[in-house]
């Protein structure tokens, strides 16, 4: 019963053997008893807990280190020295020193470790919260298990239903902030109370856990008045903005905006709220409502309305003055062309114009807004100018352009007092300076970030409306430029002596694929439509993969000035690359750009197709070969075998070549009795990396080679499948799309007529996919189209969805022998979309062709099924021949009358019966060329459509080389005018076009 220590303090780490030898002295004899020990001493650890609590103080902590059952209390600052800590360590944090505790975390590592460095927190009540438990540790382990244990929760958060935790990956200890946003993991279950979460290894682990209520709800807003774009009359400009806000939970603020920040207001509770607005100017007015509850839930809405008042334009003008400073030389408003600018009271229900004088650089600026209503602008707002060449956002607009300004003019926040979309006829800009050959610059955006070239106005007439920016361009004169724009910001003039910017976006460091696409952007306001870029991918050792590949203007996806390309490479092997670009302006200047990145593939190939092809059952055949296919999205060798293998398996056969990678696999395999067959494929790349298994299941029913073979099953040709299902695919994957990004893939297979597809990305998306299935057959999940289908298209897609893209825009083919066989005009085609079970027409038209194919690009808002397909029936325009056709009998035969042909007997006295069959047979060839002259001048105007004259339309020498060709082959004037009126076109513009021709 007696307890000996002995303390000892090495001095060294490492392994030490401790030796105890006890002598037992009784009245018998001498007993010794000998133990050996061998300890490992590592590191001793340093650790302090820093725990706080909710009040700042230190609070109490409970450690234990389970093995030894040894007892620490960790008070305040005081700090704990552990040598060895074991595997298991449990931290209780408590939060009443009465009470039991709440909550603990337990760390569980796979070795001892050697050293610990760890900061615990906690939080009750913290934000939106009821309680925050914060974890940071670092040390050196393989891996370890971490849970969370609950216990007697109701002691530290009152009323506990419904609850859910959430864990943080990324807390701010400084700031308690949830840098990452919480991830709710899940409900807590009161009657266990008792959750766990595994990580893997890391050198660092940081978490945050916290406890709330359980609701993913966002606040309700409802505005009950006014309405939204509803007009008030109120000379006093007075109007109330009543709402209501409304939550599941419990409201945490809410905050209303009136007119860009004019007027605040913030409200701490639901209900039914009022603003009460007083001396509001009259014209367009926005209201914005936020509202967040206390579980981090917000929700937002906007209100527009519009007040007819009096309006002291003298204090506008003023106003504007002010705003724009001393480069603003004069200002005019005019209502309804007449100069108000000095007027203290007029009514703005009418239209106006803006005119104003700008002095930019000593040059004569004129700025004007044609034509807005006045109940649209929000005449309590005002903007600001910038007219400085040298300024920050002049040389970002220097930048985005690919140019040097000399003159410009940006107007900031306009929007916030006139809309784009009320700018009614557009805006103008004239610079009073010769143009020479200086660009013309129009500036979409305050910042300066998106830019266009403009080109002269057709014919250098002013346009009357510029509503778009496809429609802007500009007139020219000796003594000035007029930009002719759908809005403001603004507008330059720049000289091109910059040659063109390249940024290399993909790959940067490393690409994680053997096939990727490479992405680079060029700015220019100047670009060459042909060999505007060239590129080459050379590898370390200095050998040309790819050399002098040339990219013309058309190959890239156009914003403003900037052009971006994508590059597909395929099947490199891991090793280190330079992709260098140059590209060369329409001034000859170039410049290059080279970026080095190292290919380390880490993605598996994708069998695309698998098939088993060739007869599979026959009463005839004692022996059935099925040819096994396969391919690949990248170039492989791929093995089969009858079970389930691994790729380097020696029972694994190669399916086809074992030495050549390529993106298409067969091999026949013969079979001499009957089975059922299930064949396993796998596919490896040159970087090693293995394709996921596709299964084929199929049966085979050979004849019986006695003589009752012909007892045996029927039928032959049948195709077994793997997955996917498709005749071809094509896929393509992004790492990283940033908001804003406009995204091209392009489609090299010849299998699938969708040749390239543009999208642009609202939000920021990561490991984006997108597949194009070429399909054998109509899907079963759709219904069948009225007319022809050339092709049906799956497109599939992952981490994206129809909400996150816009501008989605699609280039096809179609084959014109297709077009032939089936009589279907270039112009009929339409790509259809399955969407609410049914096929949709997407905007479609035609924009190219060559001998073989038509070119046409569609649009549409999401992915699903496609079809290529007849956009409706081909008309045949009737043509009446107004000479009609007669009969030996003198009957007329109608248009749409067969030919009369009078059977009643013939007199037949005195003739032979030669004669008579003769008299006959000559009625019939009569009749048939009749019939066949008429047939023949109707096909001939079936050309219509070929023309461009089945519909009518504003190009009149299309409609006069129609005409003209028309009565060149024999029609009359009145047959080629009635079939003109019959689809549409005007009498009178007809007549006139007639005239012309018969005066010619």
């Amino acid at each position: 019963g007696t307890s000996f220590y002995v303390y000892w303090t090495p001095t060294t780490t490492g392994m030490h053997n401790i030796s105890l030898v006890l002598t037992l002295e009784n009245d018998t004899n001498n007993l010794n008893n000998y133990y050996s020990r061998l300890v490992t001493v590592v590191s001793p650890t340093n650790t302090m807990f820093n725990i706080r609590g909710a009040d700042g103080r230190f609070v109490r902590r409970y450690i234990m280190l389970e093995d030894d059952g040894e007892d620490f209390w960790v008070n305040d600052l005081t700090a704990k020295y552990i040598i060895n800590p074991t595997q298991n360590i449990l931290f209780i944090p408590v939060y009443d020193e009465i009470a039991e505790q709440a909550i603990g975390i337990i760390f569980t590592s796979s070795q001892i470790t050697s050293s610990m460095n760890m900061i615990s927190e906690y939080y009750p009540r913290l934000g939106n919260k009821y309680l925050v438990y914060a974890n940071r540790a670092e040390w050196n382990y393989l891996g370890f298990n971490y849970a969370i244990e609950c216990e007697n929760l109701s002691t530290v958060i009152s009323n506990p239903t419904n609850l859910a935790y959430y864990t943080c990956s990324q807390w701010n200890f400084t700031t308690r902030n949830c840098t990452s946003g919480w991830t709710k993991q899940g409900l807590i279950d009161l009657s266990y109370d008792e959750l766990s979460l595994e990580f893997g290894s890391s050198s660092e682990y940081v978490e945050a856990v916290a406890f709330g209520k359980d609701d993913e709800t966002p606040p309700s807003i409802i505005i009950n008045t006014p309405a939204v774009n509803e007009t008030l009359f109120n000379n006093d400009g007075n109007a109330t903005i009543n709402f209501t806000v409304t939550d599941n939970i419990n409201i945490s603020s809410i905050r209303a905006v009136v007119d860009f920040g004019r007027n605040n207001y913030t409200f701490n509770t639901t209900g039914n709220k009022s603003l009460n607005l007083t001396n509001l100017r009259g014209g367009m007015h926005k209201v914005t409502i936020w509202a967040n509850d206390s579980t981090g839930n917000t929700a937002d809405t906007t209100l527009f309305f519009r007040m007819i008042r009096q309006m002291n334009v003298t204090q506008v003008v003023s106003e504007i003055q002010t705003s724009l400073g001393l480069s603003l030389t004069s200002i005019e408003i005019d209502a309804n062309n007449i100069n108000v600018s000095g007027s203290e009271s007029i009514g703005i229900n009418t239209t106006m114009s803006i005119n104003m004088v700008i002095n930019s650089s000593g040059t004569n600026v004129r700025a004007r807004i044609p034509q807005f209503s006045g109940m649209n602008a929000n005449w309590g707002q005002t903007f600001s100018l910038d007219v400085n060449k040298t300024s920050l956002r002049a040389r970002r607009i220097n930048s985005n352009a690919g140019a040097n300004l000399t003159h410009v003019v940006v107007f900031r926040n306009i929007s916030s007092f006139l809309n784009e979309d009320y700018f009614e006829t557009g805006a103008k800009i004239t610079f009073d300076v010769n143009l020479g050959d200086l660009d013309v610059l129009f500036i979409e955006d305050d910042e300066g970030e998106l830019i266009h070239r403009l080109d002269l106005c057709e014919n250098n007439i002013e346009p009357n409306n510029v509503t778009t920016v496809a429609q802007a361009c500009y007139t020219n004169t000796s003594v000035n430029v007029t930009l002719h724009i759908p809005h403001f910001s603004g507008g330059g003039l720049a000289n091109d002596t910059e040659a063109p910017s390249i940024n290399i976006t993909y790959p940067i460091s490393t690409a994680n694929n053997s096939f990727f696409t490479a992405e680079f952007e060029v700015t220019e306001v100047n670009p060459l439509n042909n060999s505007f870029c060239h590129y080459n991918l050379t590898n370390n050792e200095g050998l040309v993969t790819n050399t002098n590949n040339t990219l013309n203007l058309i190959e890239s996806s156009q914003s403003g000035t900037k052009y971006t390309y994508n590059v597909n490479f395929s099947n490199l092997t891991n090793r280190a690359y330079n992709f260098t670009v140059l590209c060369t302006d329409l001034n000859n200047q170039s410049s290059n750009e080279t970026t080095s990145f190292t290919v380390i593939d880490s993605v598996q190939p994708e069998i695309t197709t698998a098939e088993a092809l060739g007869t599979k059952s026959s009463s005839t055949e004692t022996s059935l070969t099925i040819e096994l296919t396969a391919t690949t999205n990248e170039k492989t060798i791929c093995k089969y075998s009858s079970v389930l293998l691994d790729y380097d398996n020696e029972s694994m056969s190669y399916l086809g070549s074992n030495s050549t990678v390529s993106f298409t696999h067969s091999k026949n395999v013969i079979y001499l009795q009957d089975e059922s067959v299930e064949q396993y494929i796998k596919c490896r790349d040159e970087n090693n990396q293995t394709s996921s298994t596709t299964m084929l299941t199929y049966t085979i029913n050979v004849a019986e080679t006695s003589e009752t073979s012909n007892n045996g099953g029927g039928g032959g040709g049948s195709r077994a499948t793997g997955t996917p299902t498709t005749m071809s695919s094509y896929s393509k994957v992004w790492a990283i799309i940033n908001a804003g990004e406009n995204k091209n893939m392009l489609i090299t297979s010849e299998k699938i007529p969708f040749k390239k597809l543009s999208f642009k990305a609202n939000n920021q998306l990561s490991q984006v996919t997108i597949r194009v299935n070429s399909l054998d057959n109509k899907p079963t999940t759709t219904t069948p189209l009225k007319y022809d289908v050339y092709k049906y298209i799956e497109l599939i897609e992952t981490n994206i969805d129809n909400t996150k893209i816009t501008e989605t825009e699609i280039t096809f083919e179609v084959l014109k022998s297709w077009l032939t066989e089936n009589s279907i005009s270039k112009d009929n085609i339409a790509l259809f979309r399955f969407v609410e079970n049914e096929w949709q027409e997407q905007e479609t038209f035609m924009i190219s062709e060559d001998n073989d194919s038509v070119s046409y690009k569609a649009l549409t808002t999401g992915f699903s099924y496609f079809a290529i397909s007849q956009r409706e029936e081909e008309v045949t325009p009737k043509i009446s021949d107004e000479q009609g056709l007669t009969t030996t009998t003198g009957k007329a035969v109608a248009e749409d009358d067969e030919p009369y042909v009078d059977v009643s007997p013939i007199e037949t006295k005195g003739l032979s019966a030669l004669t008579i069959w003769t008299i006959i047979a000559a009625l019939v060839i009569i009749i048939l060329i009749g019939v066949f002259w008429k047939e023949g001048k109707i096909q001939k105007m079936l050309h219509m459509k070929e023309h461009g004259v089945d519909k009518p339309h504003e190009n009149y020498d299309q409609l006069e080389a129609f005409i003209k060709k028309q009565l060149d082959a024999g029609h009359t004037a009145e047959e080629v005018k009635e079939a003109l009126i019959k689809v549409g076109w005007l009498e009178e513009k007809v007549d006139e076009l007639l005239t012309n021709y018969t005066k010619k």
